[in-house]
């Protein structure tokens, strides 16, 4: 019941949920007013703003390759440098293309929306955040599920969890801050909160595997720490 709320202290663990956070958290930020948004600018009616986000089908079903078979290449490349030694930061590299679709995606909904451009600018920003969604969560989520495999439902557990509260709160206060800072404004914010969070993955890549170490020693979190019954004999 109480590991996952130590597990969220981890370094590794509390950015994985970030990039949660900044990824689908954001989406639900956009879903918040599109109907609106689309309204306002472009007189859409709600089917046509729902037949605009077939752009984020599409941009889903291009990061399912991104982030599932890219992932394990870019892997696959590392260990093979490695001398066939795997550390789970090996896939990190893979999530570049989500540092830069994210803030992207965010800036062209924003500055579409503000700025009354074709309607096509937002629509292709709804497929690039749908792309980072299903490219940059699901390495973020191997990544910590090889760091910590044996406390694997756990660790889903707590990120799942920051992640659903974010966007409950974001939920509730997009509306208000759009109308209060605009929509190029508060979505430029998120675009820059975005990259801040994903650009940390590479820290994370340099000295990951120390960071793992380092911090699992911390007392605070020593009651999470498992017993030989958990190991996997891997």
């Amino acid at each position: 019941i109480f590991r996952p709320m130590g597990l969220i202290c981890l370094p590794p663990v509390l950015w994985a949920a970030l990039v949660q956070a900044v990824t689908i958290g954001f989406l639900v930020a956009v879903t918040s007013n599109v109907d609106v948004a689309f309204n306002e600018t472009y007189v859409f009616e709600s089917w046509q703003v729902g037949l605009c986000f077939i752009s984020g089908i599409i941009g889903a079903l291009l990061g399912i390759p991104a982030g599932g078979q890219l992932g394990d290449k870019v892997a696959d490349w590392f260990t093979k440098r490695n001398g066939g030694v795997r550390d789970p930061e090996m896939r990190l590299p893979a999530m570049l293309p989500s540092l830069i679709t994210t803030p992207l995606a965010l800036v062209l909904y924003g500055v579409g929306i503000q700025h009354k451009l074709h309607w096509i600018v937002p629509t292709v920003g709804l497929g690039l955040l749908n792309f980072s969604i299903t490219q940059a969560t699901n390495i973020c989520l191997v990544y910590f599920i090889d760091a910590y495999r044996p406390v694997a439902g756990e660790i889903t557990l707590a990120v799942m969890g920051f992640k659903a509260l974010f966007g409950f709160l974001l939920s509730f206060y997009t509306n208000p801050w759009v109308s209060k800072s605009g929509y190029q404004n508060a979505y430029g914010t998120m675009a820059a909160l975005s990259a801040a969070v994903l650009l940390m993955g590479a820290p994370l890549y340099v000295w990951g595997k120390q960071i793992r170490h380092v911090s699992w020693q911390w007392s605070v979190i020593s009651y999470i720490h498992w017993h030989a019954d958990r190991e996997v004999g891997e």
